[in-house]
């Protein structure tokens, strides 16, 4: 899998638990997953190289399943990561993710 196509999957599985993705040029600013109008909206800057944009995924996948955990529920009600098929080679990239405190 080459790490475009790890970022469309990584995307896709952030869309199924229920968060919105926004891909555009940020100057180099990476992006990140905030909270606008009561969803959550993860920012992925297009100007950075696709490995970078999956670790900006990863690692907000990680954090919107963390603060899920914390709350009993995925987003509005939205399935959490473990509870969802993720392709063997994204949930391998995303267990490095969730191993890091």
């Amino acid at each position: 899998m080459t790490q475009k196509e790890l970022v469309h999957e990584l995307c896709a599985v952030a869309e199924g638990l229920g968060v919105t993705i926004r891909r555009e040029p940020l100057d180099g600013a990476a992006g990140g997953l905030c909270r606008l109008k009561g969803r959550l909206v993860l920012l992925v800057d297009t100007s950075l190289p696709a490995d970078q944009q999956a670790e900006v995924v990863a690692a907000a996948l990680v954090e919107a399943d963390r603060a899920a955990s914390a709350t009993g529920g995925g987003a509005a009600g939205a399935p959490r990561l473990d509870e969802v098929f993720i392709l063997p080679q994204v949930r391998q990239y995303l267990d490095g993710f969730q191993a890091s405190p």
